[in-house]
């Protein structure tokens, strides 16, 4: 994908990337019946294979995995199962999933059906000022479109690296507004979004460059508004509306 997107996109200069917006490029290309969108830094569990494996997964039903974050060589260039599921490489704890957004390392695995993804319009692009949090918003979405969110049954692993926010989440303490990541106090778990038709760069010019390998080049008809107030939903509590658990249009 042109870097030129990065600079078009964000609503933030301190955002190293803006990660989510790519995976929807990569959603909305995709020609298989389920998608995964995951982090080069993870390892699929046993469980999560088997699962694909058994095609037991259902439409609309937003699969998730708990995270096990691992403390591993930097230099390793082999892993094994045994390495993976011993638990003296542990970093803490393992995550355990709760409802109802199914948390504890949200953005290492999202799996939901093809139609199903498209339906959602793939991860929020209306609100660019983080990229974090917003691995956790499309939970909500999915909630709030009537999908159920499950535990696949069991987890992925996650290497710990350096500059990854999963070492040092308190690094921008009192000064979030200045983190690589964004502000991680935004209301994530609290407003869902509309993207608009185009979501995923659909007005992209893409080149083909190998078999099963493509570019997305530059088009300023591929950027979507700076800001489109149209595409945020809040609660519909907030707006005083008597409908706990719906959403309704911000104008």
């Amino acid at each position: 994908m042109h870097p030129e997107y990065q600079t078009a996109l964000s609503l933030n200069p301190r955002l190293e990337y803006l990660e989510f917006l790519a995976k929807n490029v990569g959603v909305r290309r995709a020609c298989g019946e389920y998608i995964l969108t995951s982090n080069c830094d993870v390892y699929l569990g046993r469980r999560v294979l088997d699962a694909m494996e058994q095609r037991t997964l259902e439409p609309g039903v937003l699969y998730r995995a708990p995270r096990h974050d691992l403390n591993l060589p930097a230099d390793l260039h082999e892993v094994s199962w045994a390495m993976l599921e011993d638990p003296r490489n542990l970093a803490g704890p393992a995550h355990v999933l709760k409802r109802p957004y199914m948390g504890s390392g949200t953005g290492d695995f999202v799996l939901l059906d093809r139609k199903s993804f498209h339906e959602i319009r793939g991860f929020n692009e209306v609100y660019r000022v983080a990229r974090i949090g917003i691995d956790r918003n499309v939970i909500v979405k999915a909630l709030a479109s009537g999908f159920d969110v499950r535990d696949i049954g069991g987890p992925v692993y996650h290497q710990n690296h350096e500059g990854s926010y999963r070492l040092n989440p308190k690094a921008y303490e009192g000064r979030e507004t200045e983190a690589p990541w964004g502000d991680r106090r935004w209301h994530s778990s609290g407003v869902s979004y509309v993207n608009p038709p185009t979501w995923g760069l659909a007005k992209a010019p893409v080149r083909t460059i190998a078999e099963h390998c493509f570019y997305v080049d530059f088009s300023w008809e591929a950027v979507p508004p700076l800001v489109d107030l149209r595409g945020i939903l809040v609660p519909a509590a907030r707006a005083g509306l008597p409908a706990p658990g719906l959403y309704v249009r911000k104008r």
